[in-house]
């Protein structure tokens, strides 16, 4: 299970995530078993520095960029969770 603290900004550790963002990512990760966090919330700097919009998701802690193992694996669980959301 993902803690908060896999959200944090990789440059400065802020970590303004939303919950409901942990708790989808926690609901892939039982489908697919475990998942990266490679990018959470990121601040205005980090942001910057890898080229991320002016106005990502990512800054107002509603994003995350995960992976895992068997990315299409990921994929199809992603696919789910989205239209079961909607």
């Amino acid at each position: 299970m993902l803690s908060k603290d896999a959200f944090k900004c990789k440059c400065c550790g802020v970590n303004k995530i939303e919950d409901k963002v942990v708790r989808l990512c926690n609901d892939i990760e039982k489908s697919v078993g475990t998942i990266t966090v490679t990018s959470g919330y990121r601040c205005k700097n980090h942001n910057a520095k890898v080229g991320g919009k002016e106005n990502s998701q990512h800054l107002y802690g509603k994003a995350a960029d995960i992976t895992c193992a068997d990315v299409s694996k990921l994929v199809k669980a992603c696919k789910k969770l989205w239209s079961e959301k909607k």
